[in-house]
């Protein structure tokens, strides 16, 4: 992409999250979700293989957030991204984020690899928003 005399690498990921809807299809969506992590993981991995110099930078909505938190938790068992900062993502924004609030605390698997591995995370929503709200229902 060549934007104001700048080159600028840009992919996408992109993973069938379609169910049918039926009382099951949002805990399938979210298994759906979690499965494409490591092919995330492995396209991370491979492009900054071949573009070392590049700043990688995630955007992920809604579900795909869950898509990003398995890849990310996947990528941070790899000795090369624990070990190696040159291999860290510049910065990381979930919008409207389909995961539970507490996912990415700092002692949770998600949360330790956004230390690890994340330089930047931003979080974007609308506190007004409560459409998820009632999916996350904490039940004990």
């Amino acid at each position: 992409m060549n934007s104001n005399e700048y080159d600028i690498p840009s992919s996408w990921f992109y993973w069938d999250s379609t169910t049918a809807i039926n009382p099951s299809s949002w805990d399938i969506a979210k298994s759906i979700a979690k499965q494409n992590g490591p092919k995330l993981a492995k396209f991370l991995s491979d492009f900054k293989t071949n573009c070392p110099n590049c700043n990688m930078r995630i955007i992920a909505h809604s579900l795909g957030a869950k898509v990003v938190e398995s890849a990310l938790i996947n990528l941070n068992n790899n000795e090369t991204w624990k070990k190696n900062s040159a291999y860290n993502i510049t910065s990381k924004h979930l919008i409207g984020a389909a995961i539970r609030d507490r996912t990415a605390s700092k002692n949770t698997p998600f949360g330790i690899a956004i230390e690890n591995i994340v330089d930047n995370f931003y979080n974007l929503y609308n506190p007004k928003d409560n459409i998820l709200q009632g999916l996350y229902i904490d039940r004990k």
